[in-house]
């Protein structure tokens, strides 16, 4: 199956990142894992999926061809981290006060 759209294979590589991340906290934290840090945890990765899906989408759409899964998965992971990053300084700025 080729997968064309730009959006959609951004999707893909980011909804793979988005399970690998929710599986190794789920796996480091397992028990002591509480309701509201566990729904924080993966809210704050849907936040990071969809803004590295629109992103990378955008960016790779703009290409006369579809970028190679290779470069797709390199630069959605550098976005996925300097996102996170981007949120964990907002949030420290938001709580310095």
């Amino acid at each position: 199956m080729r997968f064309s759209n730009a959006y959609i294979r951004a999707f893909l590589v980011s909804a793979v990142i988005f399970i690998a991340m929710v599986l190794g906290y789920f796996q480091k934290y397992g028990g002591n894992l509480n309701s509201r840090r566990g729904f924080m945890l993966v809210y704050i990765e849907l936040v990071t999926l969809t803004a590295n899906t629109a992103l990378v989408g955008r960016f790779s759409s703009r290409s006369e061809k579809p970028w190679p899964w290779l470069k797709l998965i390199a630069i959605s992971v550098g976005c996925w981290l300097g996102l996170l990053l981007l949120m964990l300084l907002m949030v420290e700025a938001l709580f310095s006060r």
